[in-house]
Parts: C-alpha cells; structure tokens; sequence
C-alpha cells in the first residue's frame, strides 16, 4: 500500500506533467486541466499536514500541547486512519468524477447536438470520433467503467447494486463487481492519473485530425 510519503510524490510527478506540457504547449489551459491542478493541490494539501506532523513526532513535546497528543493517539489508532482515508476517498471520487464527466459532456457537446441517454454512451462517441486504436479503445472504456460504477456504488453506501457481475483490470489490480457486495475503492492518484492519461490522448487524437 503507498505511503503518505509516496502519495505525496506521485501528486508532485504528476502535476510537473502537466504544467511541462502546458509550458510547452502541447496541450492548453481549459477547465478539466484547471479542475485537475486544484484538485491535486488541495489534495496534497490535505495530506501534508499529516506528513509533517508525522516527521516532527520524535522533536514535538506531547505534553505542551493536549491538540497535539491528541492528534498521534488518534493516527496511532488504525480504525480511525483508514475511516480518514476511507471518506476522503468517497469525497475525492466523486470531485474526480465530476470533473471528467464535465469535460465527457462537454467534449461530446461539439459532436452533437442531441443529448446521449447514457455517459458511456457519449464517451464511446467521444473515442470513436477520434480515431482511437481498438486496443486502446477497450483498456479507456474499461477504466472509464471502473471508475463510473465505483463511483455510482457510493449512492448505496459502497454496494455494488447491478445484476450483471463485472471484472476489471486496473493498474495490476483486479476489480469485481457482484450484485450486495462492496465494491474495492480505487486510489485517488491513480484515477486522476488515468484521467489525465484519457484527456491527453483525446486532445492529441483531436489536434492531429
């Protein structure tokens, strides 16, 4: 399982693509890549408070401070650390989600004018109109319903509420989907990863058409 340390890294890797490739103009400024960067930025916000406090335990006097004592007695308890990143997950799924599904719509708004029944519906569009090899065409649509069902899952607490089981691969790790059961979280850093890996490929598909 990665660290803080490690989530910390990955946040830092990926918005140094992003702002590389903005500098050099490969892609530019919209939306989705502004949505992207302040979601990365409020989450490594969100967890560098826990790095540092973490590295500071051995030079910090508990008795001081009863906020601070209470704080590592808190992180020391296991339960309490994953609930924590239990809800931040919940919470950071579903800004992620929002704002991918903000650039689909959006995206397939300059394709047609007539409103899909469906979101996987408009993505396909999306993918076919850019020519997307077919390899690549079922691992995007494979992650795009990874991270759709996982995401609708949490409107019944977590429970995957569909008839037809599910299987996917995602970044080595298998996902199953059956009817009552609770659906795996998936890590932030690597659905904002994966998003930002679509938008790139839709954008160059779209700039050499």
């Amino acid at each position: 399982m990665p660290t803080v340390a490690d989530t910390l890294t990955d946040i830092e890797r990926l918005q140094t693509e992003i702002e590389c490739r903005l500098r050099q103009g490969t892609i530019r400024q919209d939306a989705f890549v502004a949505d992207l960067l302040n979601f990365t930025i409020i989450l490594y916000f969100s967890w560098l408070s826990h790095h540092c406090l973490a590295k500071a335990q051995a030079s910090i006097s508990l008795g001081r401070s009863p906020a601070v004592a209470k704080y590592y007695e808190l992180f020391a308890q296991r339960p309490v650390l994953e609930e924590f990143i239990r809800w931040q997950n919940i919470a950071g799924l579903f800004v992620l989600w929002n704002i991918f599904e903000k650039f689909v719509r959006n995206t397939h708004g300059t394709l047609s004018t007539s409103v899909p029944s469906a979101i996987e519906d408009a993505y396909k569009a999306i993918l076919k109109s850019r020519s997307i090899k077919a390899k690549e065409y079922d691992q995007m649509i494979t992650e795009f319903n990874l991270a759709r069902l996982t995401r609708n899952s949490l409107h019944q607490g977590g429970i995957y509420s569909g008839k037809r089981v599910r299987r996917y691969v995602f970044r080595g790790v298998e996902y199953e989907f059956r009817e009552g059961v609770k659906v795996r979280p998936i890590r932030l850093l690597d659905l904002a990863s994966t998003f930002w890996e679509h938008y790139c490929r839709i954008v160059a598909s779209n700039s050499a058409t």
